[in-house]
């Protein structure tokens, strides 16, 4: 498995190299599958010195992609239990292509979470699915809560979970509130 993950994330890498230039091929591998190593250096210097790094890094929007896409591919051939089931399983082989990191991790715990809850036919709750993301995580490797990663992505969802509904009743657009209340909620740590 840990052959087939490498193999297909250097295709994928390679793929992107193939068809782009630089820097657009190391920005695709970055967003895709949070390919860095590779990256010119000049390009992440860049990236670093404007405060856009976290363009480059793997989310709960890849997970929320992938997952999503998934489901409907899936739905098309298979009833929606199984095709919730392969949703899961895709969403687990992404994070393991995409290497696992802190905030990966917490994005699959809690698609996985949301997944569950629509085959159970539940409504998901996407603030306990943080919670529990957060402190399982935290019971498995206690050391995560040093990860500034894991912090950024815990704490931009707090925010875009709890103060974005707030900011929806001043701000009219959708995605402008969720961009300021991750902003505003990651603030302390980024300062």
């Amino acid at each position: 498995l840990l052959r087939l993950l490498m193999d297909t994330r250097k295709a994928i890498v390679g793929l992107f190299r193939r068809v782009l230039g630089e820097p657009h091929a190391s920005l695709l591998a970055g967003i895709v599958v949070g390919e860095r190593a590779s990256m010119p250096k000049l390009f992440h210097e860049d990236l670093k010195n404007t405060g856009t790094m976290h363009i480059i890094a793997v989310s709960g929007m890849n997970i929320t992609i992938v997952g999503g896409v998934l489901v409907e591919v899936l739905l098309r051939v298979m009833s929606r239990r199984k095709a919730v089931v392969g949703a899961i399983i895709g969403i687990w082989f992404y994070a393991l292509l995409a290497g696992l990191s802190a905030p990966v991790v917490r994005a699959a715990i809690m698609g996985t979470i949301a997944f569950v809850a629509l085959v159970l036919g539940r409504e998901g709750d996407a603030k306990r699915g943080l919670l529990v993301a957060g402190y399982g995580m935290l019971l498995w490797n206690p050391y995560y809560i040093d990860d500034i990663g894991w912090q950024l992505s815990f704490v931009a969802t707090v925010g875009i979970l709890w103060l974005a509904p707030v900011l929806r009743q001043w701000v009219k657009m959708d995605e402008l509130a969720v961009t300021v209340a991750a902003y505003v909620a990651t603030m302390p740590l980024l300062v």
